[in-house]
C-alpha cells in the first residue's frame, strides 16, 4: 500500500492525472488494510477534483465499508449511487441485504429486497437469502410466502431454496411440513440432494425419533447418495442425544471402515453420550480410539471426561485427565472447576 500510495503521489507531482482505475484499487488497499476512513476520505478527495465513480468505484465501497463493518455507510453509497444514475448491482444489493439481517436490521433489509424486486435488480440469491434468514427468525410461513412470490415474480426457485424452507421447518419442530416439502420438490421436478437428506435425518433427531432419521438415511443410501462426513456427524451425534450411544459407537467404527475421518467433534458427541449413562469402561475407550485415530482432544473432550470421572466417583482418574490438560496447555472451563471441587469436598466428607 505504501507503495501504490507513493506511486500515486509521483504521478500527481509529474502532472499526470489521477484516473478512476487507479483511484478504485487505492480504495480497494485501504479497505484490505481495514482502514475505512483512509479509503472514504480518498473517495471524496477524487470526487472533488472532478473524478466521476463509476459502478465498479461503488461496488468496491460499498463492499469496502460492509466488510469493515459498517453497513450504514455502505447503505449511505448505495443511495448516492441511486440518486447519480447508477443502476445497483445485485451482488451490493444481496451484501447489505445479508449484512442488515446479520445487524438486527430487519426491516432495512425486507425494504431493500422489496426495493430490488420492484425494480427487477433481485436473483435467486436475492430470495434465497431472504428466505434463509427468515426460517432463522422462525417466521417460516413469512418464508413460505417468498417462495411463492418467487416463482410468481419469474425466478426459478432451487433446491437451495426448497432445502432452506426444509430446515426452518426442522427447527420449528414442523417434521410434517418438512416431510411434505420434501415430498413437493420432488413432485415438482426438483432432487433431493445430500444436504436436503441431511437436514430431515438432524430434524428426527432432534424431535428424538431416531427410527424415522435412520430411515431417512438409509433411503438415502439405497437411492446411491454418498453420505458426507457431515451426515455421519448427524448420525453419530444424533444417536448420542437420544440415548443410544452403544449404537453410535458401533456406527463409527462402521462408516470410519467406509472412509469418514470423524473428528473431534465426532468424539467428542460420543463420549458425552457415556457420560450421561455413567459408562467408564466405554469412556476409556473411545479416548483411546481417539488418541488411535490420530484426533487430538480439546478443552470439550477433557471437560466432558472429567465429569464423567467426577459422576462416577473416580477422583483418580479425573485429576489424571485434569494433568493432562495442563501438560497441553488447555484450560478448564468455570464448570469443570466447579465440579472437581464438589467432588473432592464430598470425598473428605
Amino acid at each position: 500500500m505504501v507503495d501504490a500510495l507513493r506511486l500515486k503521489d509521483e504521478m500527481v507531482s509529474n502532472g499526470v492525472r489521477m484516473n478512476l482505475v487507479v483511484a478504485t484499487s487505492l480504495m480497494k488497499g485501504y479497505f484490505a488494510k481495514g482502514d475505512l476512513d483512509s479509503a472514504l476520505n480518498f473517495f471524496e478527495t477524487i470526487v472533488k477534483d472532478g473524478l466521476c465513480p463509476n459502478k465498479i468505484t461503488y461496488y468496491v465501497l460499498i463492499e469496502g465499508c460492509i466488510n469493515t463493518g459498517d453497513v450504514k455507510k455502505g447503505f449511505e453509497l448505495y443511495t448516492r449511487m441511486k440518486n447519480e444514475g447508477i443502476k445497483p448491482n445485485v451482488y451490493n444489493v444481496n451484501s447489505l441485504i445479508i449484512a442488515f439481517f446479520e445487524g438486527g436490521l430487519i426491516d432495512e433489509a425486507k425494504k431493500l429486497f422489496d426495493e430490488a424486486v420492484e425494480t427487477g435488480v433481485a436473483n435467486v440469491f436475492t430470495y434465497n437469502n431472504l428466505i434463509s434468514w427468515l426460517c432463522k427468525a422462525d417466521k417460516v410461513d413469512e418464508a413460505c410466502g417468498v417462495l411463492d412470490k418467487m416463482s410468481k415474480d419469474g425466478i426459478s426457485p432451487t433446491i437451495v431454496s426448497y432445502n432452506n424452507m426444509i430446515l426452518g421447518h426442522c427447527r420449528s419442530g414442523n417434521m410434517d411440513g418438512a416431510l411434505d416439502l420434501f415430498n413437493a420438490l420432488q413432485e415438482r421436478g426438483f432432487k433431493a440432494n445430500v444436504i436436503t437428506y441431511s437436514i430431515l435425518i438432524d430434524g428426527y433427531f432432534r424431535k428424538g425419533k431416531s427410527v424415522e432419521a435412520l430411515a431417512v438415511f438409509d433411503q438415502m443410501v439405497d437411492l446411491g447418495f454418498l453420505p458426507s462426513d457431515y451426515t455421519f456427524n448427524i448420525v453419530i451425534n444424533g444417536l448420542c442425544k437420544v440415548g443410544q450411544t452403544s449404537e453410535a459407537s458401533l456406527t463409527l467404527k462402521k462408516v470410519v471402515e467406509r472412509g469418514f475421518n470423524p473428528t473431534c467433534m465426532t468424539y467428542d458427541s460420543i463420549i458425552e453420550g457415556f457420560v450421561k449413562e455413567g459408562d467408564i469402561n466405554s469412556m476409556l475407550a473411545v479416548y483411546t480410539n481417539m488418541h488411535e485415530a490420530g484426533v487430538s482432544p480439546n478443552v470439550v473432550t477433557y471437560t466432558s471426561l472429567i465429569h464423567g470421572f467426577c459422576k462416577c466417583k473416580n477422583m483418580d482418574l479425573a485429576l489424571k485427565m485434569r494433568n493432562e490438560m495442563r501438560t497441553k496447555g488447555l484450560e478448564l472451563d468455570v464448570v469443570s472447576y466447579g465440579t472437581l471441587y464438589r467432588i473432592r469436598l464430598y470425598i473428605i466428607a
